[in-house]
């Protein structure tokens, strides 16, 4: 009966009967698993994070920034395969431009003549050092340029009055 088994239960782990069976564990796997593993094969993981490094370091040391947007899709992509074709119709700058963005010193303000005057000849060194590297200028637009040419902020006051 159900009372006997209980009672015969309890006798066997009063006495450590059961003492040499082992526990239920968990499934282990996982993050803890994996981190047992690599303390158990110090040196096989050593050996394989010495020959990856090997295997990548040419090339990591030949990488260079660049801001183009081009360099996040792997050849082939589709929507990028279009976007070149778009630069090669149009000029990159068109398709993604570049922004500068100038404020005066603390102070002065951006709405007058002394910082469009610099603002202007910054954007015509920018200019200036970009044709020197062969690169094509097609527009430059800011409040100081009205229709490819310079204006200075009196002027563009006067105008918008």
């Amino acid at each position: 009966n159900g009372v006997a088994a209980a009672a015969d239960a309890a006798a066997r782990a009063l006495s450590g009967a059961d003492a040499a069976a082992p526990p239920s564990e968990p499934l282990d796997i996982g993050w803890g698993a994996f981190g047992r593993w690599t303390v158990r094969n110090r040196a096989g993981v050593m050996a394989a994070a010495a020959v990856l490094a090997f295997v990548v370091s040419p090339a990591s040391l030949e990488t260079k920034f660049t801001s183009s947007p081009q360099a996040i899709f792997p050849n082939g992509f589709p929507s990028m395969d279009f976007a070149r074709e778009l630069i090669d119709s149009y000029g990159e700058g068109r398709i993604w431009p570049y922004y500068l963005m100038l404020d005066a010193n603390e102070g002065d303000t951006v709405f007058s003549d002394e910082f469009f005057d610099a603002a202007g000849d910054f954007l015509r060194d920018v200019n200036a050092s970009l044709a020197s590297h062969q690169v094509a200028v097609q527009s430059v637009m800011g409040l100081m340029y009205l229709n490819g040419e310079y204006v200075r902020w009196t002027e563009l006051q006067a105008m918008l009055q």
